[in-house]
């Protein structure tokens, strides 16, 4: 019984997910309504509320989602690499990233900035400290300062990709990234 409760409990999630995923299509994240998302994906009020208490846990949830994916992606970065193609790997990674979830984070990014910012940064820090523990790097700066150095400079970069991409296209702000990550090393 607890299976089948548990795989009811992931349907409606994703329905009410793929019913709001779809209504950012149409109109920003402030104009949608819980009804909105509940007739969309054909879920009762009740059912929208017993897994969440309103739209901004729903998206918060499926932020969180969409970061643990961003999180396995990392974990298949070739690890026995230099810094700069270690790096390069990432800022790669996370536009294509924003890339495919571009009106979710689009959306959001314009009243949370900050709670994307760091939702973001957190998952590349613990990829990018396990990387510097995995080549065993030995220097005099501390590898939190290291990895908070290159890792928030990448994340608010990127972000410029959700914020202007007229003006930052991925490509370049993948090259001149590199070219960045060129000169500090």
């Amino acid at each position: 019984m607890n299976k089948k409760e548990d795989l009811r409990i992931i349907k409606s999630k994703k329905r009410l997910y793929l019913s709001l995923l779809q209504l950012i299509k149409e109109k920003k994240f402030e104009e949608i309504n819980i009804s909105d998302i509940c007739k969309n994906a054909s879920i009762n009020r009740s059912t929208f509320y017993d897994h969440f208490t309103d739209k901004y846990e729903l998206l918060s949830s499926l932020i969180k989602d969409l970061t643990k994916k961003l999180e396995r992606k990392l974990n298949n970065i070739k690890k026995n690499t230099n810094q700069k193609n270690y790096y390069t790997n990432i800022v790669e990674l996370l536009l294509n990233h924003l890339e495919e979830n571009f009106l979710i984070y689009s959306s959001v990014i314009e009243n949370n900035k900050a709670i994307i910012n760091y939702t973001i940064m957190e998952v590349l820090y613990k990829s990018t400290e396990r990387y510097y523990k995995e080549i065993d790097y030995k220097s005099t700066v501390p590898i939190k300062i290291l990895s908070n150095y290159y890792i928030g400079a990448i994340t608010a970069t990127c972000l410029l990709y959700i914020e202007d991409s007229k003006n930052y296209s991925k490509k370049r702000i993948i090259n001149n990234l590199k070219k960045t990550i060129t000169i500090i090393n």
